[in-house]
């Protein structure tokens, strides 16, 4: 399991053996919760253990926003999806071959990326911003980080004032930094995003995404129908209602994930064979027709007859090589 902090882009991962609630609610109390205090918010995918009543009571206990995200939406949670994807590929280059001794490194990672500046946070460590300076590294010890004597005795208060003021700062640039990247990438992209809206009652088609047990993916549709609006949340999340198999499920599903979705008409021919389809076919224009005769009118070219090509008699040779060919005897004439 895996924990970031969107301010400090701290890191906490922890290996379990089940992923179910009562280990996730486990993980967010010992892991996060004592260490570093109650949370105000906490965004999270809309996992089974996420979603169950036993983390819902944890949230409600501590006074916990939970904020799921949309299904099969990275973009929702994409910091810790990041994190996830970064895990993975450092694990894999110190895992032995037969993958057994992964969660050995997972502490030794965690502080790789809490002592890592991040230029997202104005190039600070996530640890700079947890406690006020950063952790001592190994190399620390051999090469001197400060001029003068670090053994000189520094009164308690001045310390005090001292982090204070460095928290301060840091914590302001971090704000600026993160509203201009923020603000950046809004503007990437509202350039490749489309306005839609759909009303109330409207039939639209939910992107695929959970695949069908038994079934390959490609030869499954990209695209599900079934769906109607019964609520608009916001301008890009709609509840959605799937009616098939006689079974009503609700969901949240984001504004990328729909399209509009044209029933037929009751009254529309259906056409479905050779017949129907030839039968449906428009009468040519007065044009058409009479570019249709011109056509049919024009002379055709006739068949010249094949030249005669006389036959050469030839003789076989051979190369330097002593292979046998064959050339016509006006070669071997010139010769």
């Amino acid at each position: 399991m895996i924990g970031v902090d969107y301010g400090s882009k701290w890191v906490v991962a922890q290996a379990v053996e089940a992923n179910d609630s009562a280990t996730l609610a486990q993980f967010v109390f010992e892991k996060i919760i004592m260490p570093f205090g109650v949370l105000k918010n906490l965004t999270s995918d809309r996992g089974s253990n996420f979603m169950s009543d036993m983390f819902g009571e944890l949230s409600a206990v501590m006074g916990i926003a939970h904020v799921p995200v949309v299904a099969y939406h990275n973009m929702g949670n994409g910091l810790a999806e990041k994190r996830v994807g970064e895990f993975k590929k450092a694990i894999s280059k110190y895992i032995n071959d037969e993958q057994t001794d992964w969660d050995v490194y997972l502490p030794a990672i965690c502080f790789a990326f809490n002592t890592k500046p991040v230029k997202r946070i104005g190039g600070f460590t996530p640890a700079k911003l947890m406690y006020g300076e950063d952790l001592r590294l190994p190399q620390d010890n051999f090469i001197p980080k400060y001029d003068g004597d670090e053994d000189f005795p520094i009164p308690a208060h001045l310390f005090i004032q001292h982090l204070q003021l460095t928290l301060s700062d840091a914590l302001d640039q971090v704000r600026a930094e993160e509203t201009q990247q923020r603000l950046k990438d809004k503007i990437r992209y509202d350039a490749n995003a489309r306005e839609v809206e759909y009303a109330i009652g409207d039939q639209v088609m939910v992107r695929a995404m959970a695949r069908t047990k038994g079934k390959h993916k490609a030869f499954e549709g990209l695209w599900r129908t079934g769906y109607e609006v019964k609520a608009k949340l916001s301008s890009i999340h709609y509840r959605v209602q799937c009616n098939k198999r006689g079974a009503v499920k609700l969901d949240v599903v984001h504004v990328s994930q729909m399209r509009p979705y044209n029933m037929r008409k009751p009254d529309e021919p259906e056409l479905t064979d050779m017949e129907d389809m030839s039968a449906s076919h428009k009468p040519l224009k007065p044009v058409e027709k009479e570019l249709e005769d011109e056509i049919e009118e024009f002379p055709v070219r006739p068949e010249l007859p094949e030249p005669e090509v006389e036959d050469v008699p030839v003789v076989p040779v051979r190369t330097r090589y002593g292979r046998k060919v064959k050339q016509p005897d006006r070669l071997i004439n010139k010769q």
